[in-house]
């Protein structure tokens, strides 16, 4: 049964319900545990929804780590990416660079 169908089933029931003041303690008892089926549907699924959202990001961090660990240290790549030099300074790093390559 699809959520527009529910709504409407549990919409009549109130509307039934309140046409008649005498019975409506009665009628209203069916409608509260439909409600309180559908609530208890909907914490659960709000729980695995949660649950399956942690284990989302717990697997990324760690694929992230495998694949830093695969492909070097990070912290040597930022290091080497913050102190790159500008200008002369690039053209004399990579002079160094080829001195120590040939050496």
């Amino acid at each position: 049964m699809d959520n527009n169908a529910k709504f409407n089933e549990i919409k009549a029931a109130i509307v039934e319900a309140m046409k008649n003041p005498d019975t409506m303690e009665a009628s209203m008892g069916d409608v509260l545990k439909t409600l309180e089926a559908d609530y208890t549907a909907y914490e659960t699924f709000i729980d695995k929804y949660e649950n399956a959202e942690k284990r989302i990001r717990d697997l990324q961090d760690t694929n992230h780590k495998l694949f830093l660990a695969q492909t070097g240290e990070p912290d040597q790549q930022e290091e080497e990416t913050q102190e790159a030099a500008t200008g002369i300074e690039v053209i004399n790093e990579f002079m160094e660079k080829i001195k120590k390559m040939s050496e």
